[in-house]
Protein backbone atom coordinates (compact mmCIF):
# COMPACT_ATOMS: atom_id res chain seq x y z
CA UNK A 1 0.00 0.00 0.00
CA UNK A 2 2.66 2.53 0.79
CA UNK A 3 4.33 1.57 -2.49
CA UNK A 4 1.48 2.57 -4.25
CA UNK A 5 0.87 5.99 -2.08
CA UNK A 6 4.57 6.67 -3.17
CA UNK A 7 3.97 6.23 -6.76
CA UNK A 8 0.85 8.54 -6.44
CA UNK A 9 3.07 11.63 -5.05
CA UNK A 10 5.65 11.07 -7.92
CA UNK A 11 2.93 11.20 -10.45
CA UNK A 12 1.48 14.43 -8.59
CA UNK A 13 4.82 16.05 -8.16
CA UNK A 14 5.54 15.39 -12.26
CA UNK A 15 1.85 17.01 -12.49
CA UNK A 16 2.97 19.86 -10.47
CA UNK A 17 6.02 20.34 -12.32
CA UNK A 18 4.38 20.23 -16.22
CA UNK A 19 3.09 24.01 -17.32
CA UNK A 20 -0.54 22.19 -17.29
CA UNK A 21 -1.17 23.57 -13.76
CA UNK A 22 -4.25 25.60 -14.30
CA UNK A 23 -5.25 23.65 -16.85
CA UNK A 24 -8.15 21.62 -15.70
CA UNK A 25 -11.01 24.27 -14.13
CA UNK A 26 -10.97 23.94 -10.86
CA UNK A 27 -14.54 22.17 -10.09
CA UNK A 28 -15.27 19.75 -7.57
CA UNK A 29 -15.93 16.19 -8.89
CA UNK A 30 -17.47 12.51 -8.15
CA UNK A 31 -14.93 9.93 -6.59
CA UNK A 32 -15.21 8.14 -9.54
CA UNK A 33 -12.40 8.50 -11.93
CA UNK A 34 -13.43 10.12 -15.51
CA UNK A 35 -11.57 12.30 -18.31
CA UNK A 36 -13.34 15.33 -19.52
CA UNK A 37 -12.23 17.18 -22.58
CA UNK A 38 -8.75 19.22 -22.75
CA UNK A 39 -9.03 22.52 -22.86
CA UNK A 40 -7.12 24.14 -25.70
CA UNK A 41 -4.02 24.71 -24.06
CA UNK A 42 -2.88 21.27 -25.54
CA UNK A 43 -4.53 17.69 -26.69
CA UNK A 44 -1.85 15.97 -25.08
CA UNK A 45 -3.15 16.53 -21.84
CA UNK A 46 -6.88 15.40 -20.88
CA UNK A 47 -8.57 15.97 -17.01
CA UNK A 48 -9.02 13.31 -14.62
CA UNK A 49 -10.69 13.11 -10.89
CA UNK A 50 -8.46 12.10 -8.18
CA UNK A 51 -9.42 12.82 -4.61
CA UNK A 52 -12.51 15.03 -5.81
CA UNK A 53 -10.53 17.43 -7.54
CA UNK A 54 -9.46 17.31 -11.59
CA UNK A 55 -5.82 16.92 -12.08
CA UNK A 56 -4.13 17.24 -15.46
CA UNK A 57 -3.15 13.58 -17.10
CA UNK A 58 -0.60 13.93 -19.70
CA UNK A 59 -0.72 11.48 -22.75
CA UNK A 60 1.68 8.83 -23.19
CA UNK A 61 4.30 9.93 -25.91
CA UNK A 62 3.22 9.59 -29.27
CA UNK A 63 -0.49 9.65 -28.55
CA UNK A 64 -3.18 12.59 -27.94
CA UNK A 65 -6.59 12.99 -26.60
CA UNK A 66 -9.12 11.90 -28.44
CA UNK A 67 -12.82 13.98 -27.52
CA UNK A 68 -15.01 11.69 -29.21
CA UNK A 69 -13.15 8.52 -27.80
CA UNK A 70 -12.39 10.08 -24.51
CA UNK A 71 -9.12 8.24 -24.42
CA UNK A 72 -5.52 8.84 -25.64
CA UNK A 73 -5.28 7.77 -29.50
CA UNK A 74 -2.37 7.73 -31.49
CA UNK A 75 -0.79 11.03 -32.12
CA UNK A 76 2.72 12.60 -33.60
CA UNK A 77 2.14 15.77 -32.28
CA UNK A 78 2.67 14.85 -29.09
Amino acid sequence: MSGLFVLLLACAASIAAASGEDYCPGIQCPAVVYRLYPSTVSECWYCVCYWGKLTPTKCDPGTGYDPTKLECTPNDNC
